[in-house]
């Protein structure tokens, strides 16, 4: 019985050890991810804003926006702003 129970345990140590294993992969592939999308942000976030900046002033240009839609806008791209610089100074 004693064998056994042993066995088992070492079972689960060596699969609790791959998937640890799998995880550390996981975190350190999330990681170059996170620092790659970082450096774009860096790089390009001022020209994303610009960008979104242009096409806001397109939008409030149009007549046949309504006040509602623009609004609507105006919010989303304050919160990508935020976001943008956000991720710009690597927060």
């Amino acid at each position: 019985l004693m064998w056994s129970t042993i066995r088992k345990q070492e079972n689960v140590i060596r699969e609790l050890s791959t998937r640890e294993s799998w995880l550390e992969r996981e975190v350190e592939r999330l990681r170059t991810d996170n620092e790659k999308l970082y450096r774009w942000l860096r790089y390009n976030g001022e020209k994303v804003i610009d960008e979104m900046t242009c096409e806001l002033d397109a939008l409030s240009a149009v007549r046949q926006t309504n006040r509602d839609s623009y609004r609507r806008q105006l919010y989303l791209f304050d919160c990508l702003s935020l976001m943008v610089w956000a991720g710009m100074e690597g927060a």
